[in-house]
């Protein structure tokens, strides 16, 4: 079943009405994943967490947008046809909970 955010802020996350103080990974399929996501975003970090069957790739980039996301995660993205979304935080996790597609939401709750 799809996890729902419920709300995020700084240093927070709450989702299927659990609260989680770390960044997390975030699957459609039902997984999460507290994960260390730090404020730069290479290639090899987020390939990771890519699995083959998700269309979508959401990056929350922190509460203040402070996250910076390097070009080889955009060109990734796109040479496997994932569409990308790159926004702070709060619209990151708006952008999950409407989406009807597989996706993966990689999560930054500070900054």
């Amino acid at each position: 079943m799809k996890p729902v955010i419920n709300s995020s802020e700084y240093e927070s996350i709450i989702i299927n009405s659990k609260e989680f103080k770390n960044h997390v990974v975030i699957y459609s399929s039902g997984e999460i994943i507290e994960a260390n996501i730090r404020h730069e975003l290479h290639r090899d970090f987020v390939e990771k967490y890519l699995k083959e069957d998700i269309e979508l790739l959401i990056i929350g980039t922190g509460t203040s947008g402070c996250v910076k996301v390097f070009e080889g995660v955009k060109h990734l993205a796109e040479e496997k046809g994932i569409e990308l979304i790159i926004d702070e935080t709060p619209e990151a996790c708006y952008q999950f909970n409407k989406s009807s597609k597989r996706a993966v939401a990689l999560i930054h709750i500070t900054c």
